[in-house]
Order: structure tokens, then C-alpha cells, then sequence
């Protein structure tokens, strides 16, 4: 499992930063001092860090040297409530690989792992395994095409809840892109079935219900996200990086 460690003086901003990661798979730490930071490193060798410029024992470009000495490939990206130059040069300088302001998109930090972490380790990982459970042919055989132009991976195709059920119980998938409107059992339900399987298992709902209610239903659920249709392919794209990212599955077929 990918490991990052948050390092800002803001605990709030640690928190924020910890359920970003966190909230889709990734294993997360955080420190508010440069002691703890380096501890957590030596201990669990995170791979990726997010380091905030400002610290009260050490400033943060002293502590990314020092983070380097320790581990000369890690990866650090630098946090920074001010667009300085000349601070972000001497950031690329010492081995950052970006340089982030505040405040921060979540979608384009969990990008940045994806981009700067894992395209370097795509080769070594295994093809995700991924399934569709949709009654719309035209959705699935979209949603289908799509994953084998841009990831690869193999995609496999359930109808209906009952038959997602069935198939989840003699294999173990890394995600499932579920509908929610389905004849039989509804997307809700078959996840809570699904979760009774395989406890934790990775799922986006991909539906045209427009409704906070039935979406907190389906975080309630088991699904790590919400996506509506028609479908942004951008969206889609960025989600399923982020989510076959984090569990080291992620290889690309091309860019853009």
C-alpha cells in the first residue's frame, strides 16, 4: 500500500490532507514538528511526503535537505501558503518534485502522487481487475472502451446486481463502477451484499440520480465516490487513476 506522510504546523491542515489521501485508499501519517516527521520516516519510509514551508523547529526547505539525506529518492512535495520564486527554486533545487499553494485542489494532489509516483512503478504492477455492473449496453460497452483505451486492465461486465454478486463471490475484484437503477436489486443494495463478500472492496457509483440522499446512501454503502451521467470523460479518467493508484495498480496506456 502506498504510504504518505503529511508534515504542516496546522493540524487542521494535516487532517484535511489525511482524509484526502486516506478517504481513497492511501495509508496516511502526520506530523506538526520536524522531529516527529523524521521519525515517522525512519520508521515507515513513506513514499510519498507533503511538506509545509513553515515549521516551528525547522524551516522547510532545511528539513526537505535533511529528508533527503535521509532518503535521496523520496518523494516531497512542498506546501506553501505563498507564491515565492525564488523559495520555490531552492525547493526544486534541494528534490522537490512540486510546488503546491495554498489553498489546494484535492482532485490535483491526488493527481500529483499519480503523475510523479507511480507512472515510475507502473511496470512492476499487476493489471487491476475491474468490473462493471450496469443494465445499459451502451453504458458499459462506453464505460468498457473507454478503461481499455487509457488503463490497462482486465473489465469484466454484470448486467444486474444479482449477477455483480455472483461474480464478486469467485473473484476478487480491485474496483467495481456500479448503477444504481438496476431491475431485480437496485446499485445500494447489491453493494451492501457485495461488502458482506468482500469487506472493503473498492466502488464508485456511476448513476444519473441527482440527489444528496440517495449519494449519502451510497457512501453508507460501501462506495469511495459519485459519479453522474452522462459521463465527463476527465472525471473519469482522474478518478480511476486515483483509486488504482492507491493500491499500486495503476498503469496507463497513454496520456492526455
Amino acid at each position: 500500500m502506498v504510504k504518505i506522510l503529511v508534515i504542516d504546523d496546522e493540524q487542521g491542515v494535516c487532517d484535511v490532507l489525511e482524509s484526502t489521501f486516506s478517504y481513497v485508499g492511501y495509508q496516511t501519517f502526520s506530523a506538526t514538528n520536524a522531529k516527529k516527521a523524521i521519525e515517522i520516516i525512519l520508521q515507515e519510509k513513506p513514499n510519498a511526503i507533503f511538506l509545509d514551508i513553515m515549521m516551528p523547529d525547522m524551516d522547510g526547505l532545511d528539513l526537505l535537505k535533511k529528508i533527503k539525506e535521509i532518503e535521496p529518492n523520496s518523494f516531497v512535495v512542498m506546501v506553501s501558503a505563498k507564491r515565492d520564486e525564488d523559495t520555490k527554486d531552492k525547493a526544486f533545487r534541494l528534490g522537490a518534485v512540486d510546488y503546491v499553494t495554498k489553498p489546494f485542489n484535492r482532485q490535483y494532489l491526488r493527481d500529483i502522487i499519480s503523475k510523479n509516483l507511480l507512472y515510475a512503478r507502473s511496470a512492476k504492477a499487476q493489471k487491476p481487475d475491474i468490473l462493471i455492473c450496469d443494465d445499459d449496453q451502451e453504458v458499459y460497452d462506453t464505460v468498457r472502451e473507454f478503461i481499455d483505451k487509457k488503463f490497462t486492465a482486465n473489465v469484466e461486465v454484470a448486467t444486474n446486481g444479482y449477477e455483480a454478486i455472483a461474480m464478486v463471490k469467485n473473484k476478487k475484484y480491485d474496483l467495481i463502477l456500479m448503477d444504481i437503477k438496476m431491475p431485480g436489486i437496485n446499485g445500494i443494495d447489491t453493494l451492501k451484499e457485495i461488502n458482506k463478500i468482500r469487506p472493503g472492496i473498492k466502488s464508485i457509483i456511476i448513476s444519473a440520480w441527482l440527489s444528496d440522499e440517495v449519494t449519502a446512501q451510497t457512501i453508507e454503502a460501501g462506495a469511495i465516490d459519485y459519479l453522474y451521467k452522462p459521463l465527463s470523460p476527465q472525471i473519469l479518467k482522474a478518478r480511476l487513476k486515483t483509486v488504482l493508484a492507491s493500491i499500486d495498480k495503476l498503469i496507463l496506456k497513454e496520456e492526455g
